[in-house]
Order: C-alpha cells, then sequence, then structure tokens
C-alpha cells in the first residue's frame, strides 16, 4: 500500500499492473480490497489504481457530517493530480460507481472511459433515502455490526465462495461508525447524473449481476439506452459485486476498454 498527501491528509492507494492506468473506486462500506482478484492478477493493458476512498482503510476521512459523491470526485482528482496523471480510464463499483460519475460530471476531459460495476446513475427514491439515513444514525448510535450482518446478506448471492464471503466480511468490519454515517448521507444526497452519460463523448461499460437485489439488470438496460457509447453486460448467477463472483468474466471485459490518449503532467 502507497500513501500520498491529498486535500490536506492521507490517501492510501494500491497501482499495480502495465499499462494504461484505470482508477477503481471501491464500493460502501469496503476499502481497495474488495478488488482483491484485480489486483492479484490484473487486467492485461492496464495499470490498476485503487485507493482507499477517504476515511475508509488507511485514508484520512474528510470533515463534515456527509461524505459526497462531489467530495470523494475532487478527493480523486486530486490523487490523479499527486501520480502526475492528466487523463485515465475511470470505474467504481456500487457507490465507487456514483462517486466515479461524480468524477466525470467534474472533469470529463481526465476520463478516457466509464466503467459502472454493480452501479447506475439514479438517485434513491423518498424510501432509498430514508434508510441511508437510517443507517448513518445506526452506525453513530449502535456501531457497524448489524449494518455489516444485513449487509452481507445482499452484496453476495447465495452462489458466493464461502471463502469469498469470509474475506468480504474481513474488509467491512475494518470501517469505522464514523465513516460509514458520512458514506450514507452523501449517498442519499447525490443527484441524478443519467445527463453525465447523455454527453459523455468516451465509452460507458455496465457490468450487472443477474442476482443483483440492489442494481437490477433492468437499470443496466435503461442506462444502455442513454445516447452514449454504452454497453451492458449481465454476468448470470452473480450478485452485487461482480469483480468478486465473476473476477475473470469482468478482468475479459476491463481488457477490451479503448487503448490511447493517455497524457502525463
Amino acid at each position: 500500500m502507497k500513501t500520498l498527501d491529498v486535500a490536506g491528509g492521507t490517501a492510501a492507494y494500491q497501482r499495480v499492473g502495465q499499462g494504461e492506468p484505470l482508477l477503481l473506486l471501491h464500493g460502501f462500506p469496503f476499502t481497495s480490497e474488495c478488488f482483491w482478484p484485480l489486483l492479484e492478477a490484473p487486467p492485461k493493458g492496464l495499470e490498476l489504481i485503487v485507493p482507499d476512498l477517504p476515511g475508509f482503510g488507511r485514508s484520512t476521512p474528510l470533515p463534515g457530517p456527509a461524505l459526497t459523491m462531489e467530495a470523494i470526485a475532487g478527493w480523486a482528482l486530486s490523487l490523479l493530480d499527486g501520480l502526475g496523471l492528466e487523463r485515465c480510464h475511470v470505474g467504481g463499483v456500487s457507490m465507487g460507481g456514483y462517486a466515479a460519475l461524480a468524477l466525470t460530471r467534474l472533469d470529463p476531459s481526465r476520463v478516457l472511459s466509464l466503467t459502472l460495476l454493480g452501479s447506475h446513475p439514479f438517485t434513491d427514491d423518498a424510501v432509498g433515502v430514508a434508510r441511508r439515513h437510517a443507517t448513518a444514525e445506526e452506525a453513530e448510535r449502535e456501531g457497524t455490526a448489524g449494518i455489516v450482518a444485513r449487509m452481507l446478506q445482499v452484496v453476495l448471492s447465495e452462489k458466493a465462495q464461502p471463502l469469498v464471503r469470509t474475506r468480504l466480511e474481513a474488509v467491512m468490519r475494518q470501517a469505522s461508525a464514523q465513516v460509514v454515517a458520512q458514506a450514507s448521507r452523501g449517498m442519499a444526497a447525490r443527484v441524478d447524473q443519467r445527463e453525465v452519460l447523455a454527453r459523455f463523448y468516451g465509452p460507458v461499460l455496465l457490468v450487472t449481476g443477474a442476482l443483483d437485489p440492489l442494481v437490477p439488470p433492468d437499470r443496466a438496460g435503461q442506462v444502455a439506452q442513454l445516447p452514449s457509447k454504452a454497453v451492458a453486460r449481465v454476468l448470470p448467477d452473480v450478485g452485487h459485486l461482480p469483480q468478486l463472483e465473476a473476477a475473470d468474466e469482468v478482468r475479459r471485459l476491463l481488457e477490451t476498454l479503448p487503448q490511447g490518449g493517455v497524457q502525463t503532467t
């Protein structure tokens, strides 16, 4: 794990592989380790840059009651600046996809392609917003044990290997109550980002698990209908985290990302 001073704090990140840079943003409440199959065997032709988002893992938290997607996006752009990367491929899983979309909205000139794993550009409905605020309040009041236990039941399908479930649970239990509350409120506050995809000039890859209860495949289909270069892939027998349950297929799809155009400062 490497570190870099970003936004008045420390950004911890992993950097593996060779080729064009791909910034991968993790979901909630994980760390960069939720990409472990890709980190252990990176896609050919790509160099993965996988940070612990602010407050998660070894990265310093950002101040404030909410960790908004825009705050994560600005932090990630500062990380790219610190690494001397003018442009790169950008992707994220679940919450990381929301942040990747926010980054693309803030500065699309930095983004060569956009990959969303188990994610989408839509906002939460009123019930979803209320649920996220309730999660934040529970974390502050009772800690994260109950939240982690419930989430394990929905982020992985019943077909997930036991070792995957055990390792992911260990990753989730690292999250502090503070950052769980911050991120929950940040996701509740996110805006609709369909226009980002409609206007984005580059390729868009959407990967959804057929067994994902949080982001059903029909949502990916709706995104693929937007006037952009969006390609949707639904993976059978896979839940919310395709990079864990179908790592080989996700790796193969990432290897199809267009090459060329990367510049460093």
